[in-house]
């Protein structure tokens, strides 16, 4: 521990160290977005915002779960994912949480921490990815796939149960540098913590009767001001107050090609068929 920090090491981090400020009174773990890999997925449904730095509330970006090593122990951590101008002098924040779950005691005499949690990560390999799913959620992850001749190629993976109360649901997605993107749902009551290789046998099939037809509206429209503000006009938002619209307004500009308007052609698939 060096003065008011401790200095971490992390496959996640794109400078593979983090010097992250030990903060007792910061209710959560925080870190910067520029000190995250670009490949990795934030969770930008857990949002909040955090007061106590400043007089401004500050959004979020959304939260992500890490593997820190602090010596030779690895924990896995769930951090708030905040912007690179966050108005800390370090990469980010291990809080309060985090320092109750692993039983932390921190000696300010000899700038040392102490930490006695027997439910940290005992493996030393760097190489062990890992993902922390909480009880009773759904998490969207990048699991491994190891077969090299699906690069590129849509499958589908059918619902299937990884480990106990912890499923996969239907999805249909494109290989990308040997991952693909799915939504793991966590029924029990319990933090599950697994490692991703053991995930890499996950059942999937590559029947060539299984398409995507993606129907593409003129792109210039779909991200012009014009789509953005029809969007707008057509949400209520007379009932909220002035930080809830500007909300809204944000989610309209970051995702309008999501929204359907009048005139757009929607995505489809013959995977799968509903009845109503």
């Amino acid at each position: 521990m060096t003065e008011n920090h401790i200095i971490c090491t992390s496959e996640f981090s794109n400078t593979k160290t983090l010097e992250l400020l030990i903060d007792t009174g910061s209710d959560v773990n925080v870190i910067k977005i520029n000190k995250l890999r670009k490949d990795l997925i934030i969770n930008e449904n857990n949002k909040l915002y955090l007061k106590g730095i400043n007089e401004t509330k500050i959004e979020t970006i959304g939260t992500i779960h890490l593997v820190i090593g602090i010596n030779n122990d690895k924990f896995n951590v769930e951090f708030n994912v905040v912007k690179a101008e966050f108005p800390i002098p370090k990469d980010g924040i291990l809080g309060h949480r985090f320092l109750s779950e692993n039983k932390a005691i921190i000696d300010i005499c000899n700038k040392t921490m102490i930490i006695n949690n027997e439910s940290k990560i005992a493996n030393k390999d760097n190489n062990i990815e890992y993902i922390s799913l909480n009880p009773r959620t759904e998490t969207i992850v990048e699991l491994p796939i190891l077969d090299k001749s699906v690069e590129n190629k849509n499958i589908i993976l059918h619902k299937q149960e990884f480990i106990k109360d912890v499923y996969c649901s239907n999805v249909i997605g494109t290989v990308k540098n040997g991952k693909i993107v799915v939504s793991i749902l966590n029924i029990s009551e319990d933090k599950q913590i697994i490692k991703l290789n053991d995930l890499n046998k996950i059942e999937y099939d590559e029947s060539s009767e299984y398409n995507i037809y993606k129907f593409n509206t003129d792109n210039e429209n779909r991200n012009n001001k014009d789509r953005i503000l029809r969007i707008k006009k057509q949400i209520r938002s007379d009932h909220m107050n002035d930080e809830e619209r500007q909300s809204i307004d944000k989610i309209c500009e970051q995702y309008s090609e999501i929204f359907h308007l009048e005139g757009d052609k929607l995505t489809c698939t013959n995977a799968a068929m509903h009845e109503i």
